[in-house]
């Protein structure tokens, strides 16, 4: 059996069964469609999570602990990998912070 042979009986077969071969292309077009629009949404939704995951802000509020302890845990902090960034703000510059965005009378 020869290519060229292969070749013009599928091309004939289109022309003898028109209503199958239409209904064969047009269900695997519809197929490939509806996985292209699922890969671009999928892809839209890891962009957008990975964009919420970059600007995740998690502030601890410590009680009353002394400067060794909060260093040794600022320091343990740092070293997760998860963790950019640690600042540390005293009880004092917190209450100003507060004041400044709320206005003297608040508190």
């Amino acid at each position: 059996m020869s290519l060229g042979y292969v070749v013009n009986e599928g091309f004939a077969g289109f022309k003898r069964a028109r209503l199958a071969s239409f209904t064969a292309i047009f269900s695997l077009f519809i197929a490939v469609l509806l996985l292209g629009i699922l890969a671009r949404i999928s892809y839209n939704v890891y962009e957008v999570a990975e964009s919420l995951k970059k600007s995740i802000d998690v502030e601890v509020f410590l009680v009353d602990l002394d400067q060794r302890t909060t260093n040794e845990l600022q320091a343990k902090l740092k070293k997760k990998k998860d963790i950019q960034e640690v600042n540390y703000i005293s009880k004092d510059s917190a209450a100003a912070i507060f004041k400044e965005e709320f206005g003297s009378g608040a508190g």
